[in-house]
């Protein structure tokens, strides 16, 4: 399982140090490769054990969309959601330092920009701001969110959803939703 919220930093390559902890759950799994993709309605990435990936690979195949005599609107919709997730996707691993490199590609989709990230003839970027991504725990999967992303989209969230916690956190053990 992923848990928790860890604010890293992304090295001039693009990397990132995995937590001790993701690391070692990581390490756990029948086959240690990971993919990296976007997620399609939040504005940040999602990684997947192999073993959770080819779970949502067959999601993706059982989609309506999929099936023999689909309506047209149902294969485009499966198609629209193939292309976003599968077509976006990277194949990673750690690497010998528990590093995860993410791709210039998925830096952009983060909001970075690859180019001045690695230094080369461009200036250093001084702004470390720029350079920070939030890891979220999301249980079989982590995601990875650009961190001025991560801060804005938390406020919004939390204002839309005042209160849903209480439905389903406190749903069942006796103790009333806070007013």
């Amino acid at each position: 399982m992923f848990r928790g919220s860890h604010l890293l930093v992304l090295d001039k390559k693009g990397r990132f140090a995995v937590p001790k902890r993701y690391r070692e759950r990581l390490l756990k799994e029948e086959t240690p490769d990971l993919i990296m993709t976007v997620d399609p309605y939040e504005p940040c990435l999602v990684v997947y054990p192999m073993a959770e990936w080819s779970r949502v690979e067959e999601r993706l195949n059982q989609h309506p969309g999929r099936q023999p005599g689909a309506e047209e609107e149902e294969q485009v919709k499966a198609d629209w959601l193939s292309r976003q997730i599968v077509g976006n996707s990277e194949d990673c691993a750690l690497d010998s330092h528990g590093r995860l490199l993410i791709a210039s590609g998925l830096r952009r989709y983060l909001g970075f920009d690859p180019e001045r990230q690695t230094g080369g003839q461009s200036e250093e970027v001084d702004d470390q701001s720029r350079q920070q991504v939030r890891l979220v725990g999301q249980m079989g999967k982590f995601e990875v969110w650009n961190e001025m992303t991560w801060n804005h989209r938390s406020g919004q969230q939390f204002a839309r959803n005042k209160g849903i916690a209480d439905r389903y956190i406190n749903a069942g053990s006796g103790q009333s939703p806070a007013v």
